[in-house]
């Protein structure tokens, strides 16, 4: 079975350890997140990884593409703002149709 894998600081995971989400790397805001979050998205083992906008925004921009376009594990950026095209390019990335139509 595919790990769900939640990725952020301490105030992020913290909902979701008490949705008894088990799999969570908690980061320290002063390091960099880079080594860590390539090795959760390296491990076939992590179906869907959940990662915290900002620690995202941390990344190279070649970083996070990579991430973006990752199929297994699909990578999920939660952010406290909506933000409609991510949530279109998640969606297209998962299911291979535009729900939400382009207008």
């Amino acid at each position: 079975m595919d790990n769900i894998i939640i990725v952020g600081y301490d105030d992020f995971v913290l909902g979701f350890r008490l949705a008894g989400i088990k799999h969570i790397v908690e980061l320290d805001r002063a390091e960099e997140p880079k080594e860590r979050i390539m090795n959760v998205m390296e491990d076939k083992d992590n179906g869907i990884v959940v990662l915290q906008q900002d620690v995202f925004n941390k990344l190279s921009e070649w970083d996070r593409f990579g991430i973006e376009e990752s199929i297994k594990p699909l990578a999920v950026v939660v952010s406290t703002q909506a933000e409609q095209d991510s949530l279109r390019k998640m969606i297209i990335r998962s299911i291979g149709v535009d729900l939400l139509g382009q207008k």
